[in-house]
């Protein structure tokens, strides 16, 4: 795991895409791992409200789609945001192809799923659990976040206030993205609402 800034300049001389992409593998799988322990213990208690005789299977299937559904959009989408952190630092000036903007997304996000999938994991010890979660993702995060930045200074061959604008503008269009196609979402959810179809009589 390259933690300091000579195992991303090696990173960066190799040039090696298909480690990139097993960086961005394994955070997704521990990501989806965690995000199942977590619906393991949150869906029966909700589905025992709902449809008792039958939480076992609602459980656990719910437990599976969950983790297959966060693997698939971590992973494509990390693909995806490779490509966008290329055109977002080629922009601002700096110097890199797709191999970067990648690196630049699987590296933090590995570090940040450690930390969650630990937290997963103490999600089952009452009161200690709590703390430890605490500690893992914050450290975790501090992590990503820093490496991040450093990753998009030493690829791209960048100074550091640029890596910041990059992070802030990437960051900023995701929650932006989000909004819009939550916003857009619902606008296309309302045609199939009862009336929805009815026009205003005039007069």
């Amino acid at each position: 795991m390259c933690w300091k800034a000579s195992g991303l300049l090696s990173m960066k001389k190799d040039k090696n895409l298909g480690k990139s992409v097993l960086y961005l593998l394994t955070g997704s799988i521990l990501f989806a791992i965690g995000i199942a322990i977590m619906l393991s213990r949150v869906l029966p208690s909700v589905l025992g409200r709902m449809v008792p005789e039958t939480i076992p299977g609602l459980a656990a299937l719910g437990t599976g789609a969950g983790g297959i559904a966060v693997f698939f959009l971590l992973f494509i989408g990390g693909l995806f945001y490779g490509w966008l952190a290329k055109l977002t630092f080629t922009t601002l000036g700096g110097k890199g192809n797709y191999f970067e903007g990648l690196t630049t997304i699987a590296v933090p996000l590995k570090l940040l799923s450690i930390g969650f999938i630990i937290s997963a994991i103490f999600s089952y010890v009452p009161i200690v659990g709590s703390v430890v979660a605490f500690i893992a993702l914050a450290i975790s995060g501090v992590l990503a976040y820093s490496m991040m930045l450093r990753a998009a200074k030493e690829l791209f061959a960048t100074d550091m206030i640029t890596a910041f604008v990059g992070v802030t503008v990437l960051m900023t269009i995701t929650i932006l993205a989000f909004y819009g196609a939550f916003v857009f979402g619902l606008a296309g959810l309302s045609s199939f609402l009862p009336g929805s179809m009815m026009l205003p009589q005039g007069g």
